[in-house]
């Protein structure tokens, strides 16, 4: 009795079979292509049910209000990169200190994509001299508030 390895045509998937002598009888051999068959045909229902399209009638379309230029979400994300940015300048100074120069050289790239999102988001950033007149402050601080 023997065991032996056969891929599926359609996946590659391997299946152990057990046969009686060293190669496959043609019984044994109609019944080993039609265990692979079964398999394969159970394995593509498996993945067209986990990848198959959603139905247009379930995806809901999200309505999402755009923020004013300059506002909270604007600030975040600088804060956001300046963390990004010092810990590239962490790397960059273990990759310095270490000899490691990939990693000094990617450090040095987060650092400069880095600098490069807050001086594009910064231009958009409401500041003291923006505000000219009483309306202008109250709208501002009413902005804070939210």
């Amino acid at each position: 009795m023997g065991v032996i390895s056969v891929s599926g045509p359609q996946f590659g998937q391997r299946y152990s079979i057990n046969i009686a002598g060293e190669a496959p009888t043609p019984q044994e051999q109609a019944r080993i292509n039609s265990f692979i068959t079964q398999k394969e045909s159970e394995l593509a229902k498996k993945i067209e049910g986990r990848f198959a399209p959603i139905p247009q009638t379930e995806i809901q379309e999200q309505v999402v209000e755009q923020e004013p230029e300059g506002g909270f979400g604007t600030a975040v994300g600088m804060g956001i990169d300046q963390l990004q940015k010092a810990y590239g300048s962490s790397l960059e100074g273990i990759g310095g200190i270490t000899g490691l120069t990939g990693l000094e050289n990617y450090g040095q790239s987060v650092i400069e994509a880095n600098e490069q999102q807050i001086a594009e988001k910064a231009q958009t950033l409401t500041q003291r001299e923006d505000i000219d007149s009483f309306g202008d402050a109250l709208s501002f601080l009413s902005y804070l508030k939210h």
